[in-house]
């Protein structure tokens, strides 16, 4: 559950930085 929530943070953190519309749901 951690990791899953830091990876969802890391993704939108990821997504904002490369402007790049998000693939996972």
């Amino acid at each position: 559950v951690l990791y899953q929530a830091v990876n969802v943070f890391s993704m939108d953190v990821i997504d904002v930085n490369s402007a790049a519309p998000k693939t996972c749901d």
